[in-house]
């Protein structure tokens, strides 16, 4: 027998707190970027945070490499499953002999 205690199909505590904190964490990351892609840069330059924040360029090349990221994993999944199935006539190898040699009336 194992020592280890049988695992609980409920939620657990540390299991919602750990959520919470990946909640709040993705909304303070998501006003910290759009405060980035809305404030001018002079201004971020005026309060120092111009050594924090990448170019403007990111602001519209980071989601835009992210769509091509996930279409490309895309084609790329169909190119695999397509290259990984079987040929076109594959079925007519399947068909027993004996069919070839049976005369139906």
């Amino acid at each position: 027998m194992s020592n280890l205690a049988p695992r609980r199909p409920g939620p657990s505590v540390s299991r919602g707190v750990y959520g919470f904190v990946i909640y709040l964490s993705a909304r303070l990351f998501f006003v910290t970027y759009l405060i980035w892609a809305v404030v001018p840069q002079k201004i971020l330059d005026e309060y120092g945070l111009d050594d924090f924040f990448p170019s403007k360029y990111w602001v519209l090349a980071f989601p835009a490499w992210i769509v091509v990221f996930v279409i490309f994993i895309f084609l790329i999944y169909f190119a695999i499953n397509e290259k990984l199935a079987a040929e076109q006539n594959y079925f007519e190898r399947l068909k027993p002999r004996v069919f070839e040699k049976t005369i139906f009336f």
